[in-house]
């Protein structure tokens, strides 16, 4: 989608705005990071102390919230965007 502009009756077109990744929150960056280690849901939730649904709910935040369907995706996403 382009945006257009009038100005002095010639149309200038510009990109749409870009839109960055929301930052995780702590709970988040601990779960993704937890997961970049290879850990499985049942495991993070054991060691943090949280339910496996909550787990995979972070989770699944997370890939929202970085814009990308896998959790592998969101590990590297969250690691080049210095969020773990």
């Amino acid at each position: 989608m382009l945006l257009c502009s009038v100005a002095h009756d010639n149309i200038m077109l510009s990109p749409p705005p870009l839109s960055f990744p929301q930052k995780l929150t702590n709970k988040q960056r601990e779960v993704v990071l937890l997961a970049g280690y290879g850990k499985q849901s049942a495991d993070i939730a054991t060691e943090i102390g949280i339910s496996v649904k909550t787990v995979e709910k972070h989770l699944r935040d997370s890939r929202d919230r970085l814009g990308v369907k896998t959790t592998a995706q969101a590990v590297m996403k969250a690691t080049i965007l210095n969020q773990i």
